[in-house]
């Protein structure tokens, strides 16, 4: 294992926010690519967007240097990621940045974005090139790909299996998705021990089962041949005993 430092913004709804410039159809567009990390399905959001032209220098739409990208059907559960999604641009930008402005959710609310509230935190994860870690961590990610560390409480909020720190008040993984129940419930250092035991215990009952198995198999398979073998025998003995007989008469 081994202690992994991450950031995590407690006041974002959107995360992983990432931008790029392609031509499609003759248009300027942004290719954006996003992550769900609140609690409920995004259906939309406002990005407060700044766009820049060859030299660096901020391109002014309608006499101010900000302006907004309204993503529409983003259609995002907790945890999922948006890529490819597409939205024209002014022709003369260059360059794009883009914070959160506000999100819409599935429910019909609203929520506008504060501004960020960072967390520098710690997570023990599993290594994927290391021999000591990999059956705990393939047991983990039997239950998702994504996840690589063992939950737990902290006095900034819980750690999930994915190595995401959340809220305290949250019931729902930002990083994955996962309910907290859910994940306290499958993914602890001691069920994981407990299946992993289970399993062990199981293929040495399989492992039992094939070796007595195959031990029956020999017995039969020796049997086989030690018949077949007295059978050569008595047939070859009468052989011998008829050629034997047919010789003196003569």
């Amino acid at each position: 294992m081994k202690s992994v430092e991450k950031k995590v913004d407690f006041n974002a709804h959107i995360a992983d926010l990432r931008v790029t410039l392609l031509r499609e159809d003759g248009r300027n567009c942004a290719q954006i690519s996003l992550k769900n990390v609140s609690e409920k399905r995004i259906e939309g959001a406002v990005l407060a967007a700044r766009g820049f032209d060859y030299f660096g220098d901020v391109i002014e739409t309608e006499g101010k240097e900000d302006f907004d990208l309204v993503l529409e059907h983003l259609d995002l559960e907790p945890g999922a990621v948006k890529s490819g999604y597409l939205i024209e641009v002014d022709d003369r930008i260059r360059n794009l940045e883009m914070m959160e402005y506000s999100v819409q959710f599935a429910d019909g609310t609203e929520e506008i974005y504060p501004g960020p509230e960072y967390h520098i935190y710690y997570a023990e994860c599993f290594m994927a090139d290391s021999y000591k870690d990999k059956p705990e961590l393939d047991e983990l990610r039997e239950r998702d790909e994504r996840f690589c560390c063992y939950p737990k409480e902290t006095e900034e909020g819980w750690l999930c299996a994915c190595g995401h720190l959340n809220w305290s008040r949250r019931e729902i993984c930002g990083g994955c998705g996962h309910e907290r129940k859910e994940i306290f419930a499958s993914c602890t250092r001691n069920v994981i021990a407990q299946v992993m035991k289970e399993k062990q215990v199981a293929f040495d009952e399989r492992m039992r089962r094939m070796a007595e198995q195959r031990k029956r198999q020999d017995r039969i398979a020796t049997i086989k041949f030690i018949l077949q073998t007295m059978l050569l025998l008595v047939v070859a003995f009468a052989v011998i005993y008829v050629f034997l007989r047919i010789r003196f008469l003569k």
